[in-house]
């Protein structure tokens, strides 16, 4: 055999052990969805509300800053025009102990292709006293990985 004809089936080879290799490393729709509720539980618990809404679908995530941009223009009419909420939000994690929330995924359903739901146990840790809560993540694939649509108590 000439030496063109190994150095091209060594480079298939080393070609196909690379395919296998990342095929092998791809996380499962359901690793990707408890990643994402992780994202959102570590980035709400930093204190980091931009962040936090970047877990969400686009549709979802612009509906809700809608909804923040419109109540920080009514904070004007108490006097607290100029403050974010936000930064309101930031402080109050900042004040708390330890983890506000914290959320255990109990189960992942994976309607299709586009769409999943995952059944959780959301505990609230406040100084006004502790509650747990049953909350229903709606996820959506968007663009290979998954988002927050919808939070469901049940």
């Amino acid at each position: 055999m000439n030496i063109r004809k190994r150095t091209l089936l060594a480079a298939v080879a080393v070609l196909l052990l690379l395919t296998q290799l990342c095929a092998c490393s791809s996380k499962s729709d359901e690793e990707l969805i408890r990643d994402r509720i992780e994202n959102f539980m570590s980035d709400y618990n930093d204190g980091d509300l931009d962040a936090a809404l970047e877990n969400l679908t686009p549709k979802t995530r612009n509906a809700t800053q809608a909804i923040l941009n419109m109540a920080e223009s009514l904070g004007g009419l108490f006097g607290l025009d100029g403050i974010s909420l936000s930064d309101m939000f930031s402080l109050g994690i900042a004040f708390s102990d330890d983890e506000m929330l914290k959320v255990t995924v109990q189960s992942v359903t994976i309607q299709d292709e586009e769409n999943a739901t995952a059944e959780t146990e959301l505990s609230l840790n406040s100084p006004v006293g502790d509650a747990a809560y049953s909350i229903r993540f709606v996820m959506q694939k968007k663009d290979g990985d998954w988002y927050i649509d919808n939070l469901l108590q049940q």
